[in-house]
């Protein structure tokens, strides 16, 4: 149960980067930021993964794979694809390696 919780956790801080994307950073996609917003952006996964990370440190690295999937969902349910839409769910998820690095030193600073 616990596992499914850390996705939750994870999914639902992925839905709010994505939706408070165009609010801070002024574009629907964060990656695309110009200057220092691409930066907000890695930090915003960094910290999702360790804020979600700290309620369960077993399976910390679920907490990066629900900031993943709730991107991706919120990317097709309101962005939508285009022709380049399968090379940025590689991009996403290279980017959420930053979620993930979070979520690992909060395991390891919180157990």
């Amino acid at each position: 149960m616990k596992v499914y919780a850390n996705v939750f956790i994870g999914f639902i801080f992925g839905v709010l980067i994505m939706w408070l994307s165009p609010v801070v950073l002024l574009t629907e996609e964060p990656w695309d930021a110009e200057g220092g917003g691409f930066m907000i952006y890695l930090t915003a996964l960094f910290a999702s993964g360790f804020v979600g990370a700290k309620f369960n440190q077993k399976y910390f690295y679920m907490v990066a794979v629900g900031v993943y999937l709730g991107q991706i969902v919120f990317h097709m349910l309101f962005i939508g694809g285009g022709p380049l839409f399968f090379i940025g769910l590689v991009f996403i998820a290279i980017y959420s390696f930053s979620a993930l690095f979070g979520s690992y030193l909060s395991s390891l600073l919180f157990r």
